[in-house]
């Protein structure tokens, strides 16, 4: 009975100590060093544009550094999971995104959101919350309607939109 105790604690105090190991590793990071996110003066870097079904949608990406290492990703084709019915739709990326902003709870309608921990993008396409769930970074925004990610939850391609050199205001 001793040696079924003891092997039970060995477990509990392996896990716990695991589990405290890698949250202090999140709570621990020095926030000082990462760039505050203030949404209303992010100015837009890429266009994109992604490819839901037959359905074609345009956004921006940020000027960040961690919208610059998601672009870098593109093009991507990943499947849709619903995490929050009603408020988003997400897909996991390939690899995470250094910690280079706070993570907060602000988003607007058509916002895409980066999840740390996931390594995961929300489509936020429904204004139904006061916040985010999990604190996210912001990365772009989606332009065109996103209602349609109300339903549709399959396999969607985003990449870089190649604009014109008129549309750049280029000659």
């Amino acid at each position: 009975m001793k040696r079924i105790a003891s092997a039970l604690l060995c477990v509990m105090l392996i896990c716990v100590s695991a589990g405290c190991g890698s949250e202090h590793e999140w709570e621990d990071e020095s926030k000082d060093e990462l760039e505050e996110v203030d949404m209303d003066s992010l100015e837009e870097l890429y266009h994109i544009r992604i490819t839901a079904g037959d359905t074609v949608l345009y956004g921006v990406l940020y000027d960040t550094q961690t919208s610059r290492d998601f672009a870098d990703m593109l093009p991507l084709t990943v499947e849709l999971w619903h995490p929050a019915p009603d408020f988003a739709r997400a897909f996991d990326l390939p690899e995470h995104i250094p910690r280079y902003a706070k993570a907060g709870y602000e988003y607007e309608l058509g916002s895409l959101a980066y999840w740390y921990e996931g390594p995961s993008i929300a489509l936020i396409y429904k204004a139904s919350r006061d916040q985010t769930v999990v604190p996210v970074v912001p990365i772009g925004k989606i332009t065109s309607d996103v209602s349609v990610f109300e339903e549709y939850g399959d396999t969607i391609t985003i990449e870089l939109d190649e604009l014109s050199d008129m549309e750049l205001g280029e000659e």
